[in-house]
């Protein structure tokens, strides 16, 4: 018997970088577990440090396994190096589960 802490296995491909008032994208991949096929709610948070950096909340459709996701840096970001955490959310047998990776973005000037 082999445990595992959530069905949803998570692999968070960030941008190399994003120049201050550019947009990038980046892939989110799912290893869906354990017969785990329901919709998945990416949710990415920033640290208030990263000010100007925005990420949308994306949803994956049930049974998919990628996902694209785009990140928004202001002309006004703080320029550096950012850790922003992505929580992949879904509910297994009435149950919620969750994944978490941390993943570090750069902003570069203009």
């Amino acid at each position: 018997l082999e445990v595992v802490p959530s069905p949803i296995g998570l692999t968070v491909t960030p941008p190399k970088s994003i120049k201050q008032g550019e947009k990038a994208s980046f892939q989110v991949k799912l290893e869906r577990q354990i017969g785990f096929a329901e919709a998945v709610d990416l949710t990415i948070e920033a640290p208030a440090a990263a000010k100007g950096l925005a990420v949308a909340k994306a949803p994956v459709a049930k049974d998919a396994k990628e996902a694209a996701n785009e990140v928004t840096a202001a002309a006004d970001a703080a320029p550096g190096e950012h850790t922003i955490t992505v929580k992949a959310k879904g509910t297994f047998n009435k149950v919620p589960v969750e994944s978490v990776q941390t993943v570090v973005v750069r902003i570069d000037p203009k």
